[in-house]
């Protein structure tokens, strides 16, 4: 079976960018477990139905599956305030 692909938002790209050499080693390791289907996850409900979240420490990604083998990670950021700034794009019709 093969892995699915990754594709990080430009805000996820921006974020781990910004990060200590040690925390994006720490993003890339865990990045990895995802794909090989591991990884601290976990479904989100409500307003966030359909996404999960990756813990990474202090750190959370959130993201979907879509179609395809593809894992789509939408936005990063810390813990305290992830959920609260991150705003689903609209459905399509």
């Amino acid at each position: 079976m093969n892995k699915p692909s990754l594709k990080l938002s430009p805000q996820v790209i921006g974020y781990i960018s910004a990060l200590p050499p040690d925390t994006k080693k720490a993003f890339n390791r865990e990045l990895s477990k995802l794909r090989e289907g591991g990884g601290d996850t976990h479904p989100l409900k409500n307003a966030l139905e359909g996404y999960h979240r990756l813990r990474i420490g202090y750190h959370r990604v959130i993201y979907e599956h879509v179609s395809g083998p593809t894992i789509e990670c939408a936005y990063a950021g810390p813990r305290e305030t992830v959920y609260q700034t991150f705003v689903p794009p609209p459905a399509s019709p």
